[in-house]
């Protein structure tokens, strides 16, 4: 027995050996895997759509909305939403393409519920 074991045992100290493996430490980097980069995804979809005779200015990303349905100084959070929504959709009704190129995730929802309690449950092919 050492002498550093044999004099904890005497004071009363538990003397163990640390039990740690690799990748149990605080101080090694995690690393995390994307399945899949969902920009890159999406900018390769456009220059497909493009390719194949798509007006470029009828695709847009969804990052891009934030710079073309700007919040009026006046306008309350609830009005701006609104306006937002009626925006998108008035967009789509018009034939643009807007392409999710904000997504960070490998499994999105699917299934939403409102503070009204209604459901929304987009389906499993929905691409949500």
């Amino acid at each position: 027995m050492s002498e550093e074991k044999a004099l904890n045992q005497c004071s009363g100290v538990i003397h163990s050996e640390p039990v740690q493996r690799y990748g149990d430490s605080d101080d090694e980097p995690m690393v995390y895997e994307k399945h899949k980069d969902y920009a890159t995804s999406v900018r390769q979809s456009r220059d497909n759509l493009i390719a194949e005779g798509v007006d470029p200015g009828s695709i847009i990303f969804q990052s891009d909305l934030r710079n073309r349905i700007l919040r009026r100084e006046d306008e309350s959070r609830a009005d701006f939403a609104k306006r937002y929504v009626e925006t998108v959709n008035a967009m789509i009704g018009r034939g643009i393409t807007i392409l999710n190129d904000q997504c960070t995730t490998q499994v999105v929802a699917s299934r939403f519920r409102t503070a009204d309690g209604r459901v929304f449950d987009l389906g499993p092919e929905s691409w949500a």
